[in-house]
């Protein structure tokens, strides 16, 4: 699973109106995530897989500049392509016109534009990432596109804590919703308790928790 070494808040409440900002920290965009609902940390493309499939072309129509799209050919090609622009943000790229509710239809040359226009933001960082000594094994997308189904994190998947104490910041809402998780827990009863799939997908990156997929 890709990590992105930046954190960004997406708040959808308004999909005419998505707002996105970028933080240093985890901490700090927890910190600053609207609690009420309508917005959601991004931290990872896992994370992305919990946004629906109009928000997802919301978001896209938000950052990349250009026609806009009324739907992806799939939920797993708009994960992709909303990350890419994520991993290449940049605020003054951001698109002030984007509405969901009136888009211009982008024809199908258009979408095949788009990916090209995303694949080549893709080689860029890329190229940037080993230039300054990023030892990094690069998979292929199909690789990377199989690691995540993997991934894919099950309602009925059982939680095991394996941090010794809680690791976020005492005080913090993070280390308010850690304080929710019990060993032996369904992830459906974690998240109706509060906890957010973004959360589970960092916590059990970083080998805070782990997660167990109920055997097929």
């Amino acid at each position: 699973m890709n990590q992105i070494t930046k954190f960004f808040v997406v708040d959808y409440r308004l999909l005419n109106d998505i707002k996105i900002a970028e933080y240093p920290t985890e901490e700090e965009a927890r910190t600053n995530c609207p609690s009420e609902g309508g917005a959601s940390v991004v931290t990872s493309e896992e994370a992305l897989r919990a946004f629906d499939g109009p928000i997802l072309v919301a978001v896209y129509n938000r950052i990349r500049r250009g026609a806009m799209i009324k739907r992806f050919e799939s939920k797993e090609a708009g994960v992709r392509r909303v990350w890419v622009l994520l991993e290449n943000y940049d605020p003054a790229l951001i698109n002030p016109s984007a509405s969901p509710e009136v888009p211009k239809t982008e024809p199908t040359t258009g979408e095949a534009a788009g990916d090209k226009e995303e694949a080549d933001m893709a080689a860029k960082t890329k190229s940037k990432r080993k230039s300054a000594g990023r030892g990094v094994k690069k998979t292929s997308a199909r690789a990377r596109s199989s690691d995540t189904k993997r991934a894919r994190i099950s309602d009925d998947a059982k939680i095991t804590v394996l941090a010794a104490e809680n690791p976020k910041k005492p005080g913090s809402e993070a280390f308010k919703r850690f304080e929710k998780y019990r060993t032996g827990s369904k992830v459906s009863t974690t998240l109706a308790n509060g906890v957010t799939r973004a959360d589970l997908s960092w916590d059990r990156a970083h080998g805070f928790i782990a997660i167990e997929n109920p055997k097929e």
